[in-house]
C-alpha cells in the first residue's frame, strides 16, 4: 500500500493532533505515554518528509539549516511557554495543548490552501515561487 506525499501530509498531523487531544482531555497517567507514542510517529513522519522536500531544492544545506534552527528553536521556547503558563498564569499542565492542538490544526489549514493553489497553478509554478521566497 502507498500513501504517497499526500498521505503523509494528512497522516503525519492528524497523528500529532489525536495525541494532543488526548492530552487536552487529561487523561491518567498511564495513557499519556501511548499517545505521545502517535505523536512521535507523526513527528518523525513530518521531519523526514521536510527533509526530503527541502533536501532536493537548491541551496538545500543552507535551507536544511533554517528548518533545523527553526525546529531547535521552538523545543527551546516550548517548554519556557508551558513552564510560565503554569507558574505564572496558574493553568493546568493540559491547558498548553489547546495551543498545541490549535497551532497544528492551523498548519493544517496552510496545507490545504498549499495543495489548492498547486493544483490551481501548477506544481513547479508554486514551488519555484516558494523557493525564491526562502532562497532571497
Amino acid at each position: 500500500m502507498r500513501f504517497g506525499q499526500r498521505g503523509v501530509a494528512v497522516i503525519a498531523p492528524s497523528a500529532r493532533v489525536l495525541a494532543f487531544v488526548v492530552a487536552c482531555v487529561h487523561p491518567p497517567y498511564p495513557v499519556l505515554p501511548f499517545a505521545f507514542m502517535v505523536s512521535g510517529f507523526g513527528n518523525g513522519l513530518e521531519d523526514g518528509a521536510w527533509n526530503a522536500w527541502v533536501g532536493n531544492m537548491s541551496n538545500a544545506n543552507e535551507l536544511l539549516g533554517l528548518l533545523h534552527g527553526a525546529y531547535g528553536l521552538g523545543a527551546t521556547i516550548s517548554p519556557l511557554i508551558a513552564t510560565s503558563m503554569i507558574t505564572k498564569a496558574n493553568l493546568q499542565w493540559y491547558q498548553f495543548y489547546y495551543i498545541m492542538v490549535s497551532m497544528k490544526l492551523s498548519s493544517s489549514g496552510h496545507l490545504v490552501i498549499s495543495d489548492i493553489s498547486i493544483g490551481c497553478y501548477g506544481r513547479n509554478r508554486v514551488i519555484s515561487c516558494y523557493t525564491s521566497v526562502l532562497v532571497e
